[in-house]
């Protein structure tokens, strides 16, 4: 982490006092994040924020407000000590939107992410398994009020085959290279997800809640050893194989359940990779990242393309 409050970054320090009546001694930016910015608040409260002008700024808005009413909610659960806790505004609302902003704080939470590029350790994984198992024993019908429930709508697809067929002229040269050498694979890939969705769509799998981005990166280690799930932007009703496709590939997922369905798995992890891919092109696309920026994104969308290519068909 490092100080932050330096020329193009918002005006934190004037939010909390605004909209929380916090007075912040120290600000800190954690780095990592493509959709939104974190900050660190005097070592007590987490700040999460988005730039509405950019396109990934809109869409963290349009999920806001659902995951921070799903953490509160998830505060009379089991989860309660593996989850951070919303902290309420000023005027009691669980977030806040003035100009091209909007935010929300919550709890801190000591400690260091788990990480990627490496198995996790025995107690990791017996860790892991009682927050996965525990939420998906939360049913469905639980959060509808507020949750989205997976509909295996592909509108990505449209919108990145649209890029690689005519618009990648716009793209920095780096990541015009990278789009028009896996256009024929990025295309086929989503031919093959489209398929798959129609497939699951009608075996009508039953639905959990699921948080949809658990990795290494969204699991805190606190000083005690304990874990803690982070970053619940992507929280919907969804089969619980939209949990448990990212620990496939390692033959995790049979600890966290029984009977996964192997073809959902995939089509998870598929569509994980394409929409990311085309939420980074169509950002670097709208001119939303500087050099350091779009290095660090030409960054992922090359480890993903070469995981992509992994996948089984």
């Amino acid at each position: 982490m490092e100080l932050i409050l330096k020329n193009g970054e918002p005006d934190v320090k004037t939010d909390l006092a605004a909209c929380y009546g916090i007075q912040a001694e120290k600000i800190l930016r954690i780095a990592g994040g493509t959709v939104g910015r974190t900050y660190c608040i005097d070592n007590r409260y987490l700040l999460k924020i988005y730039d509405t002008d950019t396109a990934v700024g809109k869409l963290g808005l349009q999920r806001l407000p659902v995951w921070v009413q799903v953490l509160e909610r998830l505060q009379e659960s089991g989860l309660r000590d593996r989850i951070c806790r919303p902290v309420r505004t000023a005027e009691d609302g669980l977030f806040y939107v003035h100009d091209r902003i909007a935010g929300a704080l919550f709890s801190f939470i000591p400690g260091e992410a788990v990480g990627y590029g490496r198995p996790y350790t025995g107690e990791e994984l017996r860790q892991l398994s009682r927050i996965v198992k525990e939420l998906h024993s939360i049913p469905g019908e639980a959060f509808a009020d507020i949750c989205p429930a997976e509909a295996f709508e592909l509108p990505f697809c449209d919108a990145l085959k649209r890029l690689l067929l005519s618009e990648t002229g716009g793209l920095p040269e780096a990541f015009r290279k990278e789009a028009e050498g896996e256009r024929e694979m990025l295309l086929g890939r989503m031919k093959t997800l489209r398929e798959e969705a129609r497939e699951l769509k009608e075996e009508k799998l039953p639905f959990v809640l699921c948080h949809t981005d658990i990795h290494g990166g969204n699991l805190i280690r606190d000083p005690q050893g304990k874990l803690w799930l982070i970053d619940w932007e992507n929280v919907m009703l969804a089969p619980k194989e939209a949990d448990l496709f990212s620990f496939c590939e390692e033959d995790y997922a049979n600890l966290f359940c029984e009977n996964a369905d192997e073809r959902a798995l995939r089509y998870y992890l598929l569509r994980r990779d394409l929409e990311d891919i085309q939420e980074f092109l169509d950002s670097v696309l709208n001119g939303e990242y500087d050099r350091a920026g779009q290095e660090e994104v030409l960054s992922h969308m090359k480890r993903i393309i070469g995981h992509m290519k992994l996948i089984k068909e």
